[in-house]
């Protein structure tokens, strides 16, 4: 099967066996997006992520927590959604950033 992406965003096609042995296609395709600074908008970035291939962990696998799972997991029922940020000020000062992500 050739996958025509017209969306513009980043896909990896890839065939799998099934659990009783049937072929079937998976098709990955990622959107990054970035937040904006005025308004809370949430905008389609620039540099599109490709597909994760493998796994990240925050520190070694055997001792740390999972930081990003592979786009090729075959059944993802739902989207996977990661809000990940760090807050600073120019001063120096002590700052608190609360951040909140709706999805509906």
């Amino acid at each position: 099967m050739n996958i025509e992406n017209e969306t513009g965003f980043p896909h990896f096609q890839f065939e799998k066996v099934g659990y009783y042995g049937e072929l079937f296609t998976v098709v990955v395709v990622n959107q990054t997006f970035d937040f904006s600074y005025s308004g809370g908008l949430c905008l389609i970035a620039d540099e599109q992520r490709l597909p994760l291939m493998t796994d990240s962990w925050f520190g070694e696998p055997e001792s740390s927590s999972l930081k990003t799972a592979t786009d090729l997991v075959c059944r993802k029922v739902r989207a996977d959604v990661l809000l990940n940020g760090h807050a600073w000020h120019a001063t120096g000062e002590t700052t608190r950033w609360q951040a909140s992500f709706t999805g509906g």
